[in-house]
């Protein structure tokens, strides 16, 4: 696998994630909080990705960190969706609210998934049923090889 690309954000104290550059459409989450560290946001996105190649899906995972405290979250998170808005508007990523967001808080990039309990839960059975097909575990023919 390639490196992660870790892109800092220009207008507010936030990073993007994307485990897999050359893929054509990145999905994941954003977290805010006072310090969200690179290094759990590049282990998100990594599990991302593996997630979706275990679905059979050729989609990088992504993860987005925003550092804010208390009284500066409203303004970052809303720097935040005016500065990835094109790239999300391309369909290149697709964010979700993850810890320290709100659903309502991504508006503005309109494109962002409403939170689905229920396909989250199919997902998660599929994950588990593919992991349980390979007998020989994640070698050459398993998560190693995604994204190739």
């Amino acid at each position: 696998m390639t490196d992660p690309l870790v892109k800092k954000l220009q207008t507010v104290d936030a990073f993007v994630v994307v485990d897999l550059p050359g893929a054509d459409s990145a999905d994941g989450l954003v977290r805010c909080a006072p310090k969200v560290l690179v290094d759990s946001t590049r282990a998100l996105a990594r599990s991302r990705t593996y997630a979706w190649a275990l679905m059979g899906h050729r989609i990088s995972g992504a993860s987005a960190g925003i550092n804010a405290s208390a009284d500066t979250r409203a303004a970052a998170i809303e720097g935040f969706c005016a500065e990835v808005a094109p790239e999300v508007a391309a369909g290149r990523l697709v964010l979700s609210a993850g810890k320290g967001v709100e659903h309502d808080e991504l508006a503005t990039l309109d494109t962002v998934p409403a939170p689905d309990a229920e396909a989250f839960v199919k997902g998660l059975l599929a994950c588990v049923a593919a992991a349980r097909s390979h007998s020989r575990g994640f070698g050459r023919t398993g998560l190693h090889d995604c994204g190739r």
